[in-house]
């Protein structure tokens, strides 16, 4: 987007009148923002400063822009940061100044912390419920699974989870059962390593005071989940799949989920490893930065990585066509070009570590490929092609940080029927916050099935933590399109 477009989409979600000339107060001050707006009815200045990749002249701000906020009661100063960034040091610097966050995309802007004359949607404040790191609404669920295979290890599960809430029994029980569901199918070469190497990582971080979300419990949350509305619909996700990969029969649905979910964000190690060598984690190293960019673009050298990538873009291709078009799906042949339009997104985003999906996707195929290679048993082609290629498809898909690049592709929107399970993965990584910082900033209440939808009610305790997550919602809204199955988020407590 070029500023006239920016300046254009504000007046238009915010309703702000945009100044041709810069108010005589701010004429001394050397800080020239990018925009200053005034808005109707009141005697509010809005100084607009657009900010990519957390490129904030602290300097500049502490010593021009904080005293004119202070100087002057009717100047508000609000940063505006493209959507696919990342915002989690503007967010900490906003808050300490009460200066506004706003994030935007193509089509919307979303507020990430209000400006103080701003109204925002109330949320009711909620006693905090104790519960371990399922909450029981969830648990309750899992007992009424019938058509998941693996249905009886799942509810063994929830039982000895419910009962047992402590934080080290509760990863003693998922790494169990976890390892067990994952054996449970022949054709299966891997293992628990990436997923339970993420734990001991987030340990490590935690050790060195370094900010950052809990994904293994989230992880198995989003599996359970997953299950509990496949089973739901499990005819519907199978017809979805049959229409993929007209002719085939064998596809283990509940299995192609575990993998999409339990494996969906062990890229977050290699995304943020660096941070450990750095005396300041909120400083910027472009020397670091170009030498984890050389490392990682590496990888493309690997036949394995190179084999993952081509079946990636495929069945990426394959599951944007119509469907009366589609031929049996068989994969990426190696004599074969690569389409350099979606190669070269995926590429740059693993190369420079922008979507944690990415790294994720290529880095499972890789390891799958290599132990599928080394193994001396015969394995059924079947499993790879549709098994593991869409799952990591799903994983690749699921991080929001490309979604505005692959628009143009016709990717995004993402239609549920062409991309079922990446879509689930979405809907469920929105909406489960529980426990994510290791503190109670949330609750999933209830889990509703209709006929032909599910729908999700969660409560936020604090008004200002909903609102830095209300952003996801509204962009799930807007990039998954919904046919016969709906997905709905409820925020149980909103006025």
């Amino acid at each position: 987007m070029d500023i006239n477009d920016i300046a254009t989409l504000i007046k238009k979600e915010l309703g702000w009148k945009l100044l041709s000339a810069t108010p005589k107060f701010l004429k001394k001050y050397r800080w020239k923002p990018k925009f200053i707006f005034f808005e109707q009815g009141t005697k509010n200045y809005i100084a607009v400063d657009l900010i990519f990749n957390q490129q904030l002249s602290k300097k500049i701000y502490e010593k021009e822009v904080l005293p004119a906020l202070s100087e002057n009661k009717n100047l508000k100063v609000c940063l505006l940061s493209p959507s696919e960034h990342e915002h989690s040091s503007l967010k900490r610097f906003c808050k300490k100044e009460r200066i506004g966050l706003k994030i935007y995309s193509t089509y919307d802007i979303n507020t990430i912390v209000p400006l103080s004359f701003e109204k925002v949607g109330k949320v009711i404040a909620r006693r905090i419920k104790k519960e371990g790191w399922f909450p029981r609404v969830i648990l309750d669920e899992v007992k009424k699974i019938k058509k998941v295979s693996f249905a009886d290890l799942l509810k063994d599960l929830a039982n000895k989870l419910a009962k047992n809430t402590s934080k080290d029994k509760q990863f003693s029980l998922i790494r169990k059962y976890i390892n067990k569901i994952l054996q449970s199918h022949s054709d299966f070469i891997g293992d628990t390593y990436p997923f339970m190497k993420l734990s001991n990582f987030e340990s490590l971080l935690k050790l060195s005071n370094i900010n950052n979300r809990e994904h293994v419990f989230h992880s198995v949350r989003v599996f359970i989940i997953g299950c509990i509305i496949i089973d739901r619909f499990y005819d519907d996700f199978m017809c979805y799949y049959k229409e993929i990969f007209p002719g085939t029969k064998k596809i283990n649905l509940e299995y192609m989920w575990l993998m999409t979910s339990l494996f969906h964000d062990i890229g977050r190690i290699k995304q943020k490893a660096y941070l450990i060598y750095m005396h300041n984690e909120k400083e910027e190293n472009e020397t670091l930065m170009e030498v984890l960019d050389e490392q990682m673009s590496k990888a493309w050298k690997d036949r394995e990585y190179y084999l993952a990538l081509g079946n990636v873009v495929e069945l990426i291709n394959h599951c944007c066509m119509k469907k009366e078009d589609r031929q049996p799906f068989t994969g990426f042949a190696i004599e074969g070009k690569i389409d350099p339009r979606l190669s070269g997104i995926l590429t740059e985003s693993y190369n420079k570590r922008i979507s944690h999906g990415v790294i994720s996707c290529f880095d499972l195929a890789a390891d799958l490929l290599r132990k599928i290679g080394a193994s001396k048993k015969t394995r059924n082609k079947t499993f790879l092609l549709y098994h593991i290629f869409p799952a990591i498809v799903a994983i690749a898909l699921h991080d929001w940080r490309i979604w505005e690049e692959l628009k143009p592709l016709k990717v995004f929107p993402m239609g549920l029927e062409k991309f079922p399970l990446a879509a689930l993965l979405i809907y469920i990584d929105t909406w489960d916050d529980f426990k994510r910082d290791e503190e109670v900033k949330m609750s999933i209440d209830k889990i509703e099935f209709n006929q032909n939808q599910v729908t999700i009610y969660i409560t936020w305790y604090k008004k200002r933590d909903y609102l830095e997550e209300k952003a996801k919602y509204k962009s799930f809204e807007k990039n998954i399109c919904f046919s016969k199955i709906k997905f709905k988020i409820k925020i149980s407590n909103e006025e």
